[in-house]
């Protein structure tokens, strides 16, 4: 789900030493050149079965390995839409039969397109919140997902449907009580999690709401069965009132859920996508805006003003970047 990095020289040399020798072991050399390209096209690789021994506490730009499936996730970012888009970053390639999708045939490749098309349109988030809380008070956010390859899927809350500028909530003054109740899968141990890790974690990050890695999750294009998993959050309100938009992130994977690109030749990930590390068949999926009141109910004396930034909808979600930082490529929170 997340990705590890190949920044430096050495890093990517031996990645690609090792994707070369793989190629020519297995007699397919017309994959070589996918391999390299893959590889050199990019600074980073996914981890398909989820990150078992990292930090899940990053923000969904970081994410660079999965598509998306709305242009709206890069609203005021119209040419980086184009490239994020599902078609374009990942069936793209299975219907050229780039890389190693060349191993299919062409009514196969079209077929394996047509059935991570059902994966997307079955994997959906919702997320329920009350429509008032008192300021610092108790409360709980259910979040149901559907669909998604699995085994392992991930799940987080934000404050906005954005691939670039959207913060976890604890960024808003959210605070995560316990950890996530799980039902039709289980949380993986990790620092966010607030669970025992393998590596010792600081203790200011163990209870970051942001990404939940989610095993035991199962579906199958094939067979049209979606999982269903639901999770929910006890979270604590932000001292300060007023409006506070909420989104939940679903990061999830498609090809695993179809037989023709499933892969069990891979020690690290089994299964493992067809297209590997680098062909973003992850997804970034957000969930329909909610709105929660830290305050009074709406109508009483004492009610509060919105959240500056955004309307009494929580439309205004994205932030306006000043006329020095456009086109440069940085935002206004750089």
């Amino acid at each position: 789900m997340q990705f590890r990095a190949l920044d430096s020289g050495f890093g990517k040399s031996l990645a690609l030493v090792r994707a070369m020798s793989r190629a020519v072991s297995a007699g397919m050399i017309g994959l070589m050149t996918g391999a390299i390209v893959g590889l050199l096209a990019g600074s980073a690789a996914a981890h398909p079965g989820g990150t078992p021994a990292g930090v899940p506490a990053a923000g969904l730009y970081c994410a660079t390995c999965h598509a998306s499936t709305s242009p709206t996730d890069f609203e005021g970012q119209a040419a980086k839409a184009e490239s994020e888009l599902v078609e374009t970053k990942h069936l793209r390639a299975i219907r050229a039969g780039i890389g190693t999708y060349q191993t299919l045939s062409e009514p196969d490749r079209e077929r394996l397109a047509a059935l991570i098309e059902s994966v997307d349109r079955n994997s959906q988030i919702t997320v329920d919140v009350p429509a008032t809380v008192a300021p610092g008070a108790r409360f709980e956010i259910s979040v149901v997902l559907t669909g998604g390859a699995g085994p392992t899927v991930a799940v987080g809350l934000f404050d906005r449907p954005h691939r670039l500028y959207a913060r976890p909530i604890a960024a808003r003054g959210f605070e995560l009580v316990g950890e996530p109740r799980v039902s039709g899968g289980r949380l993986r141990a990790t620092a966010a999690s607030g669970k025992a890790a393998a590596t010792p974690i600081p203790a200011a990050v163990k209870r970051v709401p942001t990404l939940f890695d989610i095993e035991g999750v199962s579906s199958s294009a094939d067979a049209d069965r979606w999982a269903k998993v639901e999770i929910v959050f006890e979270l604590q309100a932000p001292a300060e009132p007023g409006e506070y938009p909420l989104f939940g992130a679903y990061l999830y994977g498609t090809e695993k859920a179809v037989k023709l690109s499933t892969r069990n030749d891979d020690s690290r990930f089994p299964p493992f996508p067809l297209g590997g590390e680098t062909a973003a068949s992850g997804r970034v999926k957000f969930s329909a805006p909610r709105v929660l009141r830290v305050g009074p109910a709406p109508g009483s004396a004492a009610s509060g003003p919105s959240v500056e930034g955004e309307d009494e909808a929580g439309a205004a979600l994205v932030p306006k970047v000043s006329p020095k930082l456009a086109g440069s490529g940085l935002s206004a929170s750089n």
